[in-house]
């Protein structure tokens, strides 16, 4: 849709093949949740009763909080340069990615919860602008190399460290070879 906008004018925004996409994506939509067509009061209702536990997060919450702690602060100002650098050279491609992220950014800031999980959707396109800013940046392949190392070294980090947490054995794994050893097959 947006991709549309961008290479519309005005008067053609209304075009045969914009209102045919915007039917195919309602089709879509019920075709992947026929729960909402089958009962459709509860649907309703259940998309509205959510709302109490939904809400205003903070603007910066998800910044400070879900993506420094998913990505990394090094990869993250990297992700947001790139992402102003979009902006400002005004190409199509990517002010596609651009309005994803905002629009979905002001979703997460305005109609959800605080919980992380929410915002991993928005680490692929940002590690796109991260990319991105890291290739056009002039500098000398040491010092660009030592960028991405600092970019990438938190959260590799992170991720050998959650794995060798989640291969330790706990209650489950306990409780398993206990069974396996004392009941009767």
């Amino acid at each position: 849709i947006a991709m549309h906008f961008l290479e519309r004018r005005l008067k053609e925004l209304l075009s045969i093949r914009f209102m045919g996409c915007c039917i195919l994506s309602v089709a879509v939509f019920f075709a992947v949740n026929p729960f909402a067509l089958l009962d459709f009061r509860h649907f309703f209702y259940g998309l509205f009763a959510i709302r109490g536990f939904e809400g205003y997060t903070g603007f910066t919450h998800h910044l400070r909080y879900s993506l420094v702690s998913g990505m990394g602060l090094p990869l993250l100002i990297f992700s947001l340069a790139g992402l102003v650098k979009s902006v400002f050279e005004r190409n199509k491609k990517k002010l596609i990615f651009t309005s994803f992220i905002v629009g979905y950014y002001a979703v997460l800031v305005f109609c959800s919860q605080r919980h992380d999980r929410y915002a991993l959707l928005l680490i692929p396109p940002l590690l796109f602008f991260a990319a991105d800013f890291l290739l056009s940046v002039r500098l000398s392949k040491t010092l660009r190399g030592l960028l991405v190392f600092v970019a990438v070294v938190i959260p590799l980090a992170k991720s050998c460290l959650s794995n060798q947490l989640l291969r330790r054995e706990d209650v489950r794994t306990s409780a398993q070879h206990w069974v396996e050893a004392n009941l009767p097959e």
